[in-house]
């Protein structure tokens, strides 16, 4: 069972750090241009193209700490790592102009570089916090 948890973590992961996208662009929608009284007109993009790196991060980083059997936190600090290293060289490529012919773009600028880093960060902050929390109350157990 354990590995089938480990083969199975990252396209998880991986999953959920995009079906969190949905609920974070219908809250925005909803908020910034729902209703009869709308808030702004048009929906303004640059809210949803700086929020959702942040929210792929700290999804990728929670859920794959979650569903890794063990080694949780190097798990954590792998993903953070591997985040940074691709966020940022996406974004240097992007200035060299080497994604010029290339339809999609990775990274949009550097706040969405930024915002994805913090996401992890406090994805890796809650894991660590969880599990210290797990040591706390099987320490009290013990006692």
């Amino acid at each position: 069972m354990k590995i089938i948890r480990w083969v199975l973590f990252m396209p998880l992961a991986f999953i959920a750090a995009f079906i969190a996208d949905f609920p974070l662009h219908w809250i925005l929608y909803a908020t910034l241009s729902g209703g009869d009284n709308p808030f702004i007109t048009p929906y303004p993009k640059t809210p949803e193209i700086i929020l959702s790196p942040f929210v792929h991060g700290l999804v990728l980083v929670w859920i794959s700490a979650q569903v890794v059997p063990s080694k949780k936190m190097n798990v954590a600090y792998i993903l953070y790592g591997a985040w940074i290293f691709i966020s940022l060289g996406s974004y240097i490529l992007l200035k060299l102009g080497v994604f010029d012919s290339f339809p999609i773009k990775l990274v949009e600028n550097i706040w969405t570089v930024i915002a994805g880093i913090l996401g992890c960060h406090i994805g890796v902050f809650a894991i660590r916090t969880q599990l210290q929390k797990e040591i706390s109350n099987l320490e009290e157990e013990d006692i």
